[in-house]
């Protein structure tokens, strides 16, 4: 896929349903889209694991390892310029660190939504399941 026709980046990202930055993401694998589409299916099958990992710990009330989960995933977020993504996780993280648990839920599946649009646009960018 050439630039040209990659969707939407940066300010644009928002409104064309894009969840990365594909643009910064890019650029963080030296321009190099095959390495990146290599980057996004490992990140999106990672993702599925630690959302069901995340999951099991939301289930057994564990706010400490509900924050480390979401951590991860904030931090693998951000290394591939999900936004959307990483600001979830960011909320959900804190809220561990709170043991809120009155507001987990709903963080939570603010979540999994972006995961999931995350994993969609993996699937549908790359051919991968």
């Amino acid at each position: 896929m050439s630039p040209e026709t990659m969707p939407a980046t940066g300010d644009n990202a928002l409104a064309a349903d894009v969840p990365f930055d594909l643009s910064a993401a890019l650029k963080r694998c030296m321009n190099n889209q095959a390495f990146l589409d290599r980057l996004l299916v490992k990140f999106a099958a990672k993702l599925e694991s630690d959302i069901a990992e995340l999951l099991r710990h939301i289930q057994d009330a564990n706010p400490q390892k509900v924050a480390f989960m979401s951590h991860t995933i904030k931090g693998s977020a951000a290394n591939l310029s999900a936004e959307p993504l990483r600001a979830a996780a960011l909320a959900l993280e804190e809220a561990g660190k709170k043991n809120d648990f009155e507001i987990i839920p709903a963080l939570t599946q603010t979540l999994v939504e972006q995961a999931a649009r995350c994993r969609e646009f993996v699937a549908a960018r790359t051919g991968s399941a």
